[in-house]
């Protein structure tokens, strides 16, 4: 393949043609480069790996011929799927034109189609990338699955079929963790798994990629000393759509700190007066109690105003990961099942149209909001939160090609003694260096007395030495973990021995030690119901068949 025809195979997979950093990525992985992560701003499709990977390993790079996608939210998983199987299905055998001769540079016979699996809860594993290890394939999945298969312990998978799961994850394979800043564990235990198949990969094949290879896509720059990092150049900077997305103006301002008393008031009130002239508004909370309240409040203005806005006009939406399947059904809505979505979330798609009533539309979330999901919203109100979550929070708003103007408001949530059941709040000191990065006179303000919040500005932040060392203190620290060692990894892969007391859980590896208490709590009857007549204990098959 000549570089020449890259734009036009690159339409053919995706439907437009690739930015310039895309075309730079794809020379340099054909050329032999390796790299450790992707720092990209949020906006600019660092999902487009994905068929970058695919048209160079056509193009004849040495990468590996699996390329596992993994990301820690079922949401994006979801669409990092589609991603792939319209890829697949432009690939399919009717492929004509470029297509075809992708086709042709990936040695694809007549009728096949390249393998695309999904391995994440409540979402059955179709096993395609299971029958042909020779095959070119995509697997898709969260942390769990994809870890728990790596290390010999799939979750789902009989004893027997481990170690084939365990072998094609962890020979052959490309991992790319996307928002690897949200699982560091995951992305320590998956490097240093590589680092142990290197030292075993004696004189490989040259027609085979090392045992396995890692890169992560972070918009939050949390790379370690000496990693290979692929970003963006002054020649990329010149792109126009890639320039327009940089310079989306977000204008910033932190206000005063509120009580967890006022908060729910002081965010209703600032997303109630953003909301004018029918614009789209998301509201991050970081407590569910919070984001329930504050969708409760929006709602009762709406009902007041129903002269203004109709009667019964659902105008707000809650996002909140609670029973996450339902929600997203929800949301987005199953065509397949002929269920809608949800008519106010589809406002905050990017390429919604603008309401021809000019009502506004008020999504309120938590967390669950914040990572990967494709929305865009016109203004933000948030609380503070880890500086790595403001960043996502910041790629939620204004990720038009052609964007106009956001206007943010950020209210810190202090300490309130009073209310003990507060869960907004953070320690005075936790807090403080959160707030360190707004309030810093490095990041200076416009004579609107608003801070420049774009894509374009944050990545001049991170990548000045002024504000490395409170950047970092304003974020996330990452968990304690245990270490991968040679004896764990031959414990885990004795899977033929139902108990070994030498084979751990393998959770504290894929999330480290993690205080964080269980979402889920399960109730079941105290007594077990007995079939009439029959006074003595049940068979145990009956017993499992309860459980």
């Amino acid at each position: 393949m000549v570089l020449e025809s890259l734009d036009e195979r690159f339409a053919a997979l995706t439907g437009h043609a690739p930015y310039c950093w895309q075309r730079r990525l794809y020379e340099s992985l054909v050329a032999g480069e390796r790299y450790d992560a992707l720092d990209l701003p949020t906006g600019l499709g660092k999902t487009s790996i994905i068929p970058i990977w695919l048209l160079a390993r056509a193009a004849g790079a040495r990468l590996p011929r699996r390329l596992v996608y993994v990301v820690d939210r079922r949401a994006v998983v979801d669409q990092a799927t589609a991603v792939a199987d319209n890829i697949a299905r432009r690939l399919g055998p009717t492929a004509i034109g470029a297509a075809a001769d992708v086709r042709a540079a990936l040695g694809l016979s007549d009728q096949a189609v390249i393998p695309i699996s999904t391995l994440r809860g409540q979402h059955a594993d179709n096993r395609l990338w299971l029958e042909n290890p020779g095959a070119t394939a995509i697997i898709v999945g969260t942390v769990d699955m994809v870890g728990s298969r790596l290390l010999f312990e799939g979750y789902g998978v009989s004893r027997k079929m481990r170690p084939v799961h365990a072998g094609l994850l962890g020979a052959d394979s490309l991992v790319v963790i996307d928002e690897a800043h949200l699982v560091p564990p995951f992305e320590a235990l998956v490097r240093q798994a590589a680092a142990m198949g290197d030292r075993d990969w004696v004189q490989a094949p040259d027609h085979l990629a090392s045992s396995l290879q890692v890169i992560s896509l972070s918009a939050t720059g949390r790379e370690k000393a000496g990693a290979r990092v692929f970003r963006l150049v002054d020649e990329d900077l010149e792109d126009p759509p890639v320039r327009a997305r940089l310079d989306a103006a977000k204008r910033l301002r932190l206000s005063s700190d509120a009580t967890a008393s006022e908060l729910v008031q002081r965010l209703a009130d600032e997303a109630w007066r953003y909301g004018e002239g029918g614009r789209r508004v998301v509201v991050f909370c970081n407590s569910r109690k919070t984001a329930q309240a504050v969708e409760s409040d929006l709602a009762k203005r709406i009902e007041k105003e129903k002269d203004r806005f109709g009667k019964g006009a659902r105008l707000t939406e809650l996002l909140v990961g609670e029973r996450r399947y339902r929600e997203r059904l929800r949301m987005t809505g199953d065509a397949d099942f002929g269920i809608e979505g949800s008519p106010v979330f589809a406002r905050f798609k990017p390429d919604a149209a603008a309401d021809p009533e000019v009502r506004p539309a008020f999504l309120v979330a938590t967390s669950a909001g914040e990572v990967g999901i494709d929305l865009d919203a016109d203004d933000l109100v948030c609380d503070l939160v880890a500086w790595e979550r403001m960043v996502q929070r910041l790629g939620r708003v204004n990720r038009r090609a052609d964007p106009g103007e956001a206007r943010v408001t950020v209210i810190p949530a202090a300490s309130d003694k009073k209310d003990k059941d507060a869960e907004d709040e953070f320690a005075d000191e936790e807090l403080a260096r959160y707030r360190a990065p707004f309030e810093s006179p490095l990041w200076l303000e416009g004579d609107d007395g608003a801070k420049d919040a774009s894509p374009g500005a944050l990545r001049r932040l991170r990548h000045g030495p002024a504000l490395a060392a409170v950047l970092a203190a304003a974020s996330t620290p990452e968990p304690l973990r245990p270490p991968l060692t040679r004896p764990i990894l031959e414990a885990w892969s004795l899977t033929s021995l139902e108990h070994h007391t030498g084979r751990p859980k393998v959770q504290p590896w894929l999330r480290g030690w993690d205080k964080t208490e269980p979402q889920t709590t399960v109730i079941w009857r105290r007594l077990f119901p007995l079939r009439a007549g029959d006074e003595t204990r049940p068979p145990s098959r009956d017993l499992r068949t309860f459980f």
